[in-house]
């Protein structure tokens, strides 16, 4: 119990004084484009399923960057969704390259998730309005925002109920097993080892937005918080030896988590 009560003490109070710092930080006027898009493609996974209705759109930036988009229902979803992931909303420069690199690009504001789910199940010929904002920080909005001429979209991820029964299955087994406190094998020191590698990684985003003065980024760390409490949880119930190159890989995350917090990583 110390070990998780210092790890989320550690990272609320690097976040807090990240936010705390920028907060006295004066952000630009807000600033507007129109984006006139007669044709925006849609990439990857389920991309048949959805359209972009052409019009004018507006790219706002203020205390983050945001755009309101009117997409067409091309192919319903007749199955029972679990849940939804996406679509990612990629910027494009005039000679169509992207305007953020990575994978942190325009994404879907709070609530609009749940929307999306409701949308897919409507019949073909729905159009609604989804409302993206940035998943990357405040400084990189302004310094690309004068660049952005279009957009594309791409990752609309579905899970469907039945889908996603051998993963909840296997989910409760785990949790199970860690529970009466059964030894982890190797490839599930390493799996807990991934999830924890995420969660710093999200973590430092989340704390990059702070640093900007960037108050959604309190939604992030709420994600993140949720994160850090059930995997030092499952840190705790760990009886088994780590090898090595675990111990290392521990050693150098929980170096890049401290130094996160410190506001040394940025």
């Amino acid at each position: 119990m110390r070990n998780k009560i210092a790890l989320l003490a550690a990272l609320a109070a690097g976040f807090i004084m990240a936010l705390c710092t920028s907060c006295s930080e004066k952000k630009s006027e807000a600033k507007s484009v129109d984006l006139k898009i007669e044709k925006s493609e849609v990439y990857g996974d389920n991309a048949e399923r959805i359209s972009v209705v052409p019009g004018t759109y507006a790219l706002k930036l203020d205390e983050r960057m945001s755009i309101k988009v009117k997409l067409k229902l091309e192919e319903p979803v007749t199955e029972k969704i679990d849940f939804v992931n996406g679509p990612s909303l990629r910027l494009k420069t005039a000679d169509g390259l992207d305007a953020v690199e990575g994978f942190q690009q325009m994404k879907l504001a709070d609530g609009e998730s749940q929307k999306m789910q409701t949308f897919l199940t409507q019949p073909a010929g729905t159009e609604q309005e989804f409302v993206f904002i940035n998943d990357f920080s405040y400084d990189k909005a302004e310094e690309i925002f004068d660049k952005v001429k279009s957009f594309t979209l791409d990752g609309l991820d579905i899970v469907l109920e039945e889908e996603n029964t051998e993963t909840a299955d296997s989910a409760d087994a785990d949790e199970t097993a860690e529970a009466d406190g059964e030894t982890l094998s190797s490839e599930e020191v390493d799996q807990l080892l991934n999830d924890y590698e995420e969660m710093v990684d999200s973590y430092v985003s989340a704390a990059e937005k702070a640093q900007d003065g960037d108050i959604t980024a309190l939604a992030d760390y709420a994600n993140v918080l949720s994160k850090a409490s059930s995997l030092a949880e499952r840190l705790e119930k760990v009886n088994s030896e780590l090898t090595p190159a675990q111990a290392q890989r521990f050693a150098e995350l929980q170096v890049k988590l401290a130094g996160a917090a410190a506001g040394s990583a940025f």
